[in-house]
């Protein structure tokens, strides 16, 4: 996933503006990559939990990544040519993935 994310955004964001800056947002894509890829091992963590508590805890810190992500998508979505169908796509899988999580968490 991380790698589709980086070649779908690089074009928008691999040059410099007039003024020899980078893109203020590419940061944003890299912390976006980043959060997908700690969503994916605190999902691990929280099936590896032994104690309900500790499950239903961390499997809360899953919300709050998938949380992240979902931001991150609006506001580059703003920003970017290439990428938009991608985000709203990956928007939508994370607006389904949040509905499946609560009734996850229900059941831990």
């Amino acid at each position: 996933m991380t790698d589709t994310i980086s070649r779908s955004f690089i074009s928008d964001y691999e040059q410099l503006d007039n003024t020899g800056k980078e893109h203020p947002n590419i940061y944003l894509l890299g912390d976006l990559i980043r959060d997908a890829v700690i969503l994916t091992t605190e999902i691990e963590k929280t099936d590896a939990q032994v104690s309900r508590y500790d499950r239903i805890r961390q499997g809360l810190r899953t919300n709050l990544c998938s949380t992240q992500i979902y931001n991150k998508c609006k506001h580059l979505e703003k920003s970017c040519r290439s990428g938009k169908d991608y985000l709203k796509l990956l928007r939508k899988e994370l607006l389904t993935f949040n509905k499946l999580q609560k009734r996850w968490i229900r059941f831990l």
